[in-house]
Formats: structure tokens, sequence, C-alpha cells
């Protein structure tokens, strides 16, 4: 959560720092790309609730903290790469 903060508080710095840049927007795709990778350790946190308290809801859990967070990724990836 740390790390996450850390990097999309400095990119934004960055942002703020020189506003036009250079035209194309590496810096946004790059801001939304670790909030999306580091969003990993909030579904990590959310898991020590659902052992504590539903645990046989693990395996759906998982499985879901998964596909969404890898399937926005891999969103953001294709969506960059265009």
């Amino acid at each position: 959560m740390i790390l996450m903060i850390v990097c999309v508080s400095v990119i934004y710095c960055c942002i703020q720092a020189d506003p036009k840049g250079c035209g194309i927007k590496v810096r946004e795709w790059l801001m939304t790309f670790s909030v999306i990778y580091f969003s990993r350790g909030i579904f990590q946190m959310g898991k020590i609730v659902v052992v504590r308290y539903a645990q046989s809801c693990q395996l759906y859990y998982d499985i879901g903290s998964f596909i969404i967070t890898n399937g926005a990724l891999i969103y953001w990836l294709i969506y960059g790469y265009d």
C-alpha cells in the first residue's frame, strides 16, 4: 500500500510540474497501471477477512480477485498498446 501511494504521488507530482508533457499520455497510463498493479495488495488484505470469517468462500474469492486484477491489467496493457 505504501509503495502504491509513493508511486502514484511521484507520478502525480511529475504531471503537476510539467502538465504539457510530450503529448503522449505515458504518465497517466503509468499511474493507472500502478494503481491496478498495487490493488492486488488490497485484495490480499481482503483475503484475511475472508479466511477468518468465511473460509468456505476462500476459493471463490481467490478466483474472483485473480480474474478482476489480471483482467484489468491485460485490458490496460492492450489499451496502452493502442
